[in-house]
Parts: structure tokens; C-alpha cells; sequence
């Protein structure tokens, strides 16, 4: 999303008196940081960018003085607190607004990298954060399956699309019905179960995690769908970014393959369209998602083959998978 010339940095902002610059060159610019301090991470970089809202000038300021690469990324480990990797998600979706280079810097620690990763799956499910920290989770998220042409990258977000997430089907009845269709899905399924059962129990409730993520954010998405009124602004804010997660998932089709048949089996298009939000006349945007996620469900194209179907054939998949969905009119 482009951003507005009011909201960018200007030659002022990085001037000696700058509270950002000063505290660039406290803690990070002049010298090699080897652990970041919890007041530094918390009262002098979250609490100022919390207190106005997360604004985009800060933290493009921030950006260009290097946070990320100098300082964050550096002293990032496994015991970082809450806030640290938030900064993180935060500085990657401002990069990733601004077009600019943003995973090799953590190709050289693959291993802390897929830490950091799973922290932020893990965050992006954690209901008792506040909508707008997840929202910045969320763009982290976006930014990483617009990024699968990188393997570190791709590691990590294949698990969560794969054939797996069809444990959360409806039934085992329509599972196996898929399933049957076609040998090289049998063979996808069986190999999926063949991993779970070598793993160790560190290695399972890792893969049940991971097959149950994307379906666990589908059912907070439909719950925000209808949630209080007193609600409504930030839940708008947080459905709209998720519709645009779940377009990027229709639209490549190595992470449609599987994730289309988990959004048929919710009737999802339908529930959007009966919810609360999606009526308010003011919510353009959000039912612009919908039509854009629609004609990406709905395109007529064999998820597992990838072979283009004609229009007929296309309707028919639909109706003899799924004989009770149904768009409402």
C-alpha cells in the first residue's frame, strides 16, 4: 500500500536532535550490539511507537537507520521477549510496503530464523493480544507468502498448506472422498501420515501445530465477522488483512492446492457474505476482498492438477464435493 508524503521520512527526521537518531546512536549505530536490554526494547522503541499508533514514519525512520540488521535481528534469540519480536514483524512489513530486500538477512541463521517464525505463527493465535499487535503479525505473515521464491521462506510456510490442514475437514467422510480421487493425493495423505508417525513427540506437536494454524485463524476471522459493535473498527482493520492473507494463499497454486478445499468445506464465501461486517454500506474494501477472494475460489482451474476445467465441469466439482454450498443470492 503506497504511502502518503506527509507520512514519510524527510531530511529533519534524521538530523542530530532526532529522538530516533539519538537512540540509533546510543544503542546501535556506534558499536556491535551483542543483547538488547529489555528497557530499550520495551520503554524507548515500543511504548513510543505504541503511543502513536504504530505510525509509519517512525517506523520508516527506524528503517533507514538500520534497526533490523544492526540491532534486532542481532540480538534476537530464542528467549526474546514478546515485544522484540513484534518490533521485528513490524520493521519487516515496513520494508515490505517499501519494496525492499528483506530475507537474506536472515539466511546465515536458519535455525533462529524458523525460531522467530513459529513465535509469530504462535502470536498470530494468541487471542489475548491486542488486535493491533496481531495486525502487525499478520503483515509479517502477508510478507512471507508473497516471498515463496526464497527457500527459507518456503521451509517454513509450506507446512501450514499442505495436505494436512485437511485434518480439519468438516468430516473424514468428505476427506476420504477427496482424497480417493486421485492417486497422487492418496499418496500425499499416506506420506503426511508416515511423517507424523516417524516423529518424535517434539516433531508431532510440532506438524499437529502446524495443521491446525491456518484453520484456527479461519475460525477467529469468522467469530471477528459478527463480533461486537464495540469491536467493529479494529475487527474491519484485521478481517480486511485477512482477507488479503487468504488471497494471497487462492492466488499461487502451491498454497492453493489444499487451502481451497479447506475454505469450500467452511462455505466460507456464504459466512462472509451473512456477516455483520460485510453489510455495513461504509466497508467497501472488505467486500472488494470478497469478490477478489471469490473469483480466485471459484476460478476454474483443477486444485491438485492444475489443469484448466471448462466452466460446466468447474460447477459440477463444487456441487458433487460439497452439496450443501450454497451462495447466498
Amino acid at each position: 500500500m503506497a504511502q502518503s508524503l506527509e507520512s514519510r521520512p524527510t531530511v529533519v527526521d534524521f538530523r542530530e536532535e532526532s529522538p530516533w537518531v539519538q537512540l540509533a546512536k546510543a544503542h546501535w549505530l556506534n558499536s556491535k550490539v551483542r543483547k538488547a536490554k529489555p528497557d530499550v526494547i520495551k520503554k524507548q522503541l515500543w511504548d513510543p511507537l505504541e503511543a502513536e499508533a504504530f505510525n509509519s514514519r517512525s517506523l520508516l525512520i527506524l528503517e533507514n537507520l538500520n534497526i533490523l540488521e544492526k540491532f534486532l535481528w542481532p540480538t534476537y534469540t530464542e528467549d526474546a521477549s514478546n515485544h522484540h519480536v513484534m518490533l521485528i514483524a513490524l520493521i519487516v512489513s515496513a520494508k515490505h510496503r517499501e519494496h525492499l530486500p528483506i530475507w537474506d538477512i536472515f539466511s546465515d541463521r536458519a535455525d533462529d530464523f524458523s525460531n522467530l517464525f513459529h513465535r509469530i505463527l504462535s502470536m498470530s493465535i494468541d487471542v489475548s493480544l491486542p488486535t493491533r499487535s496481531r495486525l502487525s503479525i499478520i503483515s509479517f505473515i502477508i510478507s512471507a507468502f508473497q516471498s515463496l521464491e526464497n527457500v527459507l521462506i518456503r521451509k517454513e510456510c509450506a507446512p501450514l498448506v499442505s495436505i494436512s490442514v485437511w485434518h480439519n475437514l468438516a468430516s473424514e467422510e468428505t476427506r476420504d472422498r477427496i482424497v480417493a480421487k486421485a492417486p497422487t493425493l492418496k499418496k500425499a495423505w499416506r506420506a503426511s501420515a508416515k511423517r507424523y508417525d516417524a516423529g518424535d513427540e517434539a516433531a508431532k506437536a510440532k506438524m499437529r501445530f502446524e495443521r491446525s494454524w491456518l484453520y484456527t485463524m479461519l475460525l477467529d476471522f469468522l467469530h471477528r465477522l459478527n463480533g461486537p459493535e464495540k469491536d467493529q473498527a479494529e475487527n474491519l482493520l484485521y478481517c480486511e488483512r485477512f482477507l488479503e492473507l487468504l488471497v494471497d494463499l487462492e492466488s499461487q497454486l502451491p498454497t492453493r492446492r489444499y487451502v481451497n478445499t479447506l475454505l469450500k468445506d467452511l462455505n466460507l464465501l456464504s459466512v462472509i457474505r451473512l456477516s455483520q461486517l460485510y453489510r455495513v454500506p461504509d466497508n467497501a474494501l472488505l467486500r472488494d476482498f470478497h469478490s477478489l477472494l471469490k473469483h480466485f475460489v471459484e476460478f476454474a482451474i483443477d486444485d491438485y492438477s492444475g489443469e484448466a476445467l471448462p466452466p460446466r465441469e468447474s460447477t459440477t466439482c463444487i456441487a458433487r464435493n460439497w452439496p450443501n454450498c450454497k451462495e447466498p443470492p
